[in-house]
């Protein structure tokens, strides 16, 4: 994804302020694509949604 172009953003385990501030800052450049398990994404979903997108439109991979 970054060598073509995209924004990769890995965020530690706990960083739920730099999730959300990547998120605040990512979200309306196109598709937001995040993996992870259940708590993790969302977290994720609520940081979209709380930054004006919509989860719905994320590509969302729940490992559980």
């Amino acid at each position: 994804v970054r060598d073509a172009g995209g924004t990769v953003t890995v965020v530690d385990d706990g960083e739920t302020a730099a999730l959300e501030a990547a998120i605040a800052a990512h979200h309306t450049d196109g598709q937001v694509y995040t993996f992870g398990f259940d708590a993790f994404v969302r977290t994720v979903a609520d940081a979209i949604d709380a930054a004006g997108g919509d989860a719905d439109n994320a590509l969302i991979e729940n490992f559980g």
